[in-house]
């Protein structure tokens, strides 16, 4: 399901069924509807103790790592070379993120905090593996294995479209074409569908679609 489909979807509902040229709310205002609606049913999700759906996630595929100012010891932890997407909290998810680790899967990383990151080393069974944290829209790694050039991250994101232009746009080593518009896949169950639709429909624009529809695309007001 395209994020494109959904605007689609309930610009139709709104008209009835009916084509117009006046439309008084654009795409990107419809994307940050819906992304609101969705962070609500994520929300009532995990609120049921139910387990994430695969479904909300989405992987930035290669991100690339630099040498960061981050020392310890004379060692300095590698970070993701670009700012990162603003993600979602919720159970089941460590600073928003389901995965960090190689890229494909192979490895998963630890996770700790900026503020024990120092004394990490002492661990008696964890202390040479290789580690993460987030800070100021960054992953950190600590005690990378061998010539790590890039890292996968998996989550949920807040925007899924400033994600999947991330993914595409920023993250040059993916090799894909640089999104533009709305076509994409976007992270929401095919079950919520419905559930997203009957929310904004009643929640948003309750009185639009009880008023008469306007079918005469000259872009002005039934008067």
């Amino acid at each position: 399901m395209l994020l494109s489909e959904l605007i689609y979807d309930i610009k139709n509902l709104r008209a009835g069924g009916l084509q117009s040229d006046d439309e008084d709310i654009s795409d990107a205002q419809y994307a940050f509807i819906i992304n609101g609606y969705r962070a609500k049913l994520l929300k009532q999700e995990q609120s049921k103790n139910k387990m994430l759906p695969t479904s909300f996630l989405q992987s930035l595929g290669k991100v690339k790592l630099v040498l960061s100012t981050e020392c310890c010891d004379g060692v300095c932890a590698l970070r993701t070379e670009k700012k990162l997407p603003k993600t979602i909290e919720s159970r089941g998810l460590t600073d928003g993120f389901v995965y960090v680790g190689t890229y494909g899967g192979e490895l998963t990383f630890q996770n700790t905090s900026f503020e024990s990151k120092g004394w990490n080393k002492y661990a008696k069974y964890t202390g040479n593996k290789t580690k993460w944290y987030a800070k100021d829209d960054y992953i950190y790694i600590e005690d990378a294995p061998g010539m790590l050039s890039f890292i996968e991250l998996r989550g949920v994101f807040e925007d899924p479209l400033i994600a999947e232009e991330f993914r595409t746009c920023e993250c040059k080593d993916n090799e894909e074409d640089c999104l533009v518009g709305y076509d994409f896949k976007y992270p929401l169950p095919l079950y919520m569908r419905d559930t997203i639709f009957k929310l904004i429909m009643d929640s948003e624009f309750r009185m639009s679609v009880s008023l008469p529809p306007d079918t005469t695309n000259d872009s002005t007001d039934n008067n």
